[in-house]
C-alpha cells in the first residue's frame, strides 16, 4: 500500500495514507482477517508525543471510521473496540459518545 501511495503521490501524504489504511481496516474486518496488529499500530500513533501524528490518526482514521458509519464501518468499530489499546478506546468514545 505504501509503494502504491508513493507512486501515486511522489511523497507520503499522511492523511491520505491513513484514510487508505482506514479503508483497508474496514475491508479486513469484513473479510474476517485479524486486525490486532493494525490496532496495536494505531495505539502507538495515539500515544505518540508528536501532536501531528495523533492528529493524523484522529482525523483520518477515527473520524472517517466513526462519523456516519455504514454497516461495514460499524463492524470495524466493534472489532476495533475488542482489540484496541486504551488511548484508541478513549478517542473512540469521544467520537461514538
Amino acid at each position: 500500500m505504501l509503494d502504491e501511495h508513493l507512486a501515486d503521490n511522489d511523497e507520503i501524504l499522511p492523511h491520505v495514507l491513513m484514510a487508505d489504511l482506514t479503508r483497508w481496516f474496514v475491508a479486513a474486518v469484513a473479510a474476517g482477517q485479524p486486525v490486532d496488529c493494525f490496532a496495536a499500530a494505531v495505539e502507538v500513533l495515539y500515544t505518540s508525543p508528536d501532536e501531528q501524528l495523533r492528529n493524523v490518526v484522529g482525523v483520518s482514521f477515527m473520524e472517517i471510521l466513526a462519523l456516519g458509519p455504514d454497516d461495514r464501518e460499524l463492524a470495524a468499530i466493534e472489532a476495533l473496540g475488542a482489540v484496541a489499546g486504551p488511548a484508541t478506546i478513549a478517542d473512540l468514545k469521544v467520537y461514538r459518545g
